[in-house]
Formats: structure tokens, sequence, C-alpha cells
């Protein structure tokens, strides 16, 4: 079975997270290491209460993971399960937090209907439906080294390259942290969005507008919000090598996989020139033009714009806020 520790959510080791199957609501996403290695099975639900995981890794570490900005180790607090309370706490990566359950802990989620955190800021209460099936699959899937039969993983939104060390260790010392901070560490190893696993990065430009920055390089992550006109989410920003005389580049990404990501390379005078991805081709960008601001958060397209980002513009109503 092998012996080495990961996290089933924000492991740097770990290169892809793809979706091995589903069952009862549940995505179950397995996850690989940079050299091809199985690493763990995890089932994942999104609902009115968040977007959290549970599952194991090749080591048989048992964990829960969930969608949230805090960042270090959490307050010590309770892992209830339908009023059965025990002691836990876990670290967080400023994107997910991790927590490492005991096997009992692991098995009431399975049997129960209803799972209460509370660790500090961190307070959640998750409906337990479907959890049993939902586990069945994970095991399937740890034994079948997180390959389903026939078919091979395919990728999944849901970024798995959030800082991050051992099963048994906080999930590092330079978390990711929000946009705008200093950087700290490139995380070179990370893929970027929509890349298959095993591939090489194959990021598309429709048209044949100016140079686009490559998001198959990436480099250093940052988490804030996000805004346009149409929704407000969480948000990750991956900073890339800027072409021609811009001197800055990033890739804007929906860590959930339903919104556009944005390609963004800015210049001395702030101003940007902007590509979008839509969810369902999330490797093929389309050029936007050029984009200024006037705050320094919330960037709109300029009035004069050439044929090609006129064409891709449309009729519709553009802006990206990051904070």
């Amino acid at each position: 079975m092998g012996d080495e520790f990961y996290n089933i959510a924000g492991d740097p080791d770990v290169a892809t997270a793809g979706e091995y199957g589903q069952t009862r609501g549940w995505s179950v996403l397995s996850g690989f290491t940079n050299n091809g290695a199985f690493a763990f099975c995890a089932a994942q639900m999104s609902g009115p209460e968040g977007t959290w995981r549970f599952g194991y890794d090749s080591g048989r570490q048992w964990q829960v993971a969930i969608l949230h900005e805090f960042s270090g180790e959490t307050p010590y607090g309770s892992f209830a399960v339908d009023g059965r309370d025990s002691g836990i706490s876990g670290w967080g990566d400023g994107l997910w937090v991790v927590l490492w359950v005991n096997l009992g802990e692991y098995e009431a989620i399975t049997q129960g209907n209803r799972l209460d955190l509370r660790l500090g800021p961190i307070q959640r209460r998750m409906a337990l439906r479907g959890t049993a099936a939902a586990a069945l699959k994970v095991r399937e899937c740890v034994e079948n080294r997180g390959v389903a039969p026939g078919a091979g993983p395919r990728v999944s939104q849901i970024p798995s390259h959030s800082p991050g060390q051992g099963a048994v260790r906080p999930l590092g010392p330079a978390p990711t942290r929000p946009i705008g901070a200093a950087p700290a560490r490139p995380l070179a190893a990370a893929p970027a969005p929509g890349r298959p696993f095993g591939s090489a990065p194959s990021p598309r430009m429709a048209g044949a507008g100016p140079s686009m920055p490559n998001p198959g390089n990436p480099g250093e992550v940052f988490v804030g919000n996000c805004r346009t006109f149409f929704a407000g989410y969480r948000c990750t920003a991956t900073t890339l090598t800027p072409t021609g005389s811009y001197g800055e580049a990033m890739l804007v990404a929906d860590p959930l996989g339903s919104e556009p990501n944005f390609i963004v390379q800015t210049d001395r005078r702030d101003v940007s020139q902007v590509w979008v991805a839509y969810p369902l081709e999330p490797a093929t960008f389309k050029y936007l033009g050029l984009w200024n601001t006037s705050d320094g958060r919330c960037r709109r397209p300029m009035p004069d714009q050439d044929a090609e980002a006129e064409a891709n513009l449309g009729h519709d109503t553009w802006e990206l806020c990051i904070e």
C-alpha cells in the first residue's frame, strides 16, 4: 500500500486531483504526485454549508478538509457527529483547512446524520447524506490506486497545489497568502487549471491576438476575493511570466471551477491586457483587449478596442475586481 503521507487537499506534492467517480451526489477525487504516484482518494461535496472532503491517503491517514480561508494552526475545538463530541485541531493554508481524524471519527461520518465543527472562527454544520456510499467509493478508489477501471481520472477544477506537508504535520511554513501579500516561495510544481494528469500544458488562445502569458508555467499562488458583474467568489491568483514589455502577469481562477478564468498582464501605466476562458473550456482563452482601473482593484475594458477584442467582448458588461 505504501507509507507516504499526503494531504487530501492543499498538498504541493500532489500535482492533480482528478475525478474518479460519483455516488449519491458526492464526487470522489483521486490525487497523484508530480512523478505520477498515487497520493489519495477523497469524497467531495459542495452545498449551502460549503465545500468539504473526507478520505484518506496512500499512508492510510484519515482526513477531513474544508474549503476555508483560515491560515495557520486552528484553535483547539470540537468535532461532533450527532452530538458525540471529540477534541481536534487542524491547519489551514488560506484555501483549505485539513483535519487529521482517527478511524472512529472517520467511521462516524459514514454512519451519522450531522457533523458539527467548531474551531474558533471555523464554524460549520454539514448534513451527512450519502456518506456511507461515498466512503465505499473512496475505499474502491484507494484499492484501484486512484484510477477507475477502464478510464483515467478527469481533471477537477479544485486546485490541489496549496502549500502542504505530510498528513501528520501542518500544511507547511509558507502558507498561501492573501492577494497582495509579499511572495515567499514559487509553487513551480503547480499545474495550470484544466491540465489533465500526465499531459503537457496545452493552453490555447482563440484568435491571433497579442502574445499571452503561458499559464502552464505558474509561480506564486495568492488567495483573495473576486467580483464580476455577475458573481462574487473566493479566488486564487497565480503569478505568470509576462510577455513583451509588461511588468506583471497573473492567472485569476475560481477554485470551484464555476466562474471564468482570467489572465491579466499589466504595464507601468496600469493598463492591462486581459484574456478569458470559460468553465466548459478552461484551457481556451479569448482576448478581451485593453483594460484599465481607477482604484487599483477593479478593471474594466477601455473604450477603443481592436476588432478581435470587440467581438469577444460582445454586448456584455465586463468587470473584474480583485481584493
